[in-house]
């Protein structure tokens, strides 16, 4: 049976607290507020109660942030590239982009902090403290995906690849931030990757659901 230290728990009972909290609060603050209002204050929220918070008390500099352009480490920043590429084109953001270019912005200044900031509490913590074990990054990625579920019952809002592309991407996506991480003993690349993609998927969903 695996045992987990004191703070090992803390950080693991945080992670799971968030998505309980974010169950409740993501459908209370899009239907009490606008979708838009409700939908950036639970962000705003998340970001100054759990990233900022976490990265602070859990972060450990046994995993820095770093950007890595040795010729060995090439397939690094090559992979986390063909990620944001593969969102772009895939959800189409091009074609958002002139149709309100207000939501557009919005959605990029969204993206600097919402990117960086969970790679800080999410990828970087769970290497920190792993103690060189997967299965604690195993469950970092578990507890990630499912801190994304409960954004899908935002009032007023809808994913274009619904429940599956939402929750399923941010597995896979995870899944290849947590290796290169592991691989790179660093969370610069997947924090730059993990930006890029947030702005190619933030700006066909701001401006899809919250253009007037």
């Amino acid at each position: 049976m695996t045992r987990f230290s004191k703070r090992q728990r803390n950080l693991l009972l945080s992670a799971a607290f968030l998505s309980v909290f974010a169950m409740f609060a993501v459908p209370f603050l899009t239907g009490t507020l606008t979708p838009l209002v409700g939908f950036v204050s639970v962000f705003v929220i998340y970001w100054v109660c759990f990233c900022i918070p976490v990265a602070i008390f859990f972060g450990k500099g046994e995993t820095p942030v770093r950007l890595d352009l040795r010729a060995a480490s090439l397939w690094i920043p090559a992979i986390a590239a063909m990620l944001p590429v593969g969102v772009f084109f895939g959800a189409d953001t091009m074609s958002w982009v002139g149709t309100d270019p207000a939501m557009a912005a919005l959605a990029v200044g969204v993206a600097l902090f919402n990117g960086p900031l969970e790679e800080l509490a999410w990828r970087r913590t769970f290497r920190a403290n792993s103690g060189g074990r997967i299965s604690f990054e195993l469950i970092g990625l578990f507890l990630f995906t499912l801190w994304h579920v409960p954004l899908y019952f935002a009032e007023g809002i809808s994913f274009d690849q619904g429940a599956l592309g939402l929750v399923g991407g941010s597995m896979m996506l995870g899944a290849v931030w947590m290796v290169i991480t592991r691989r790179s003993n660093s969370v610069g690349w997947p924090m730059v990757s993990h930006a890029l993609v947030n702005m190619a998927a933030f700006i066909p969903l701001f401006a899809g659901n919250f253009s007037a």
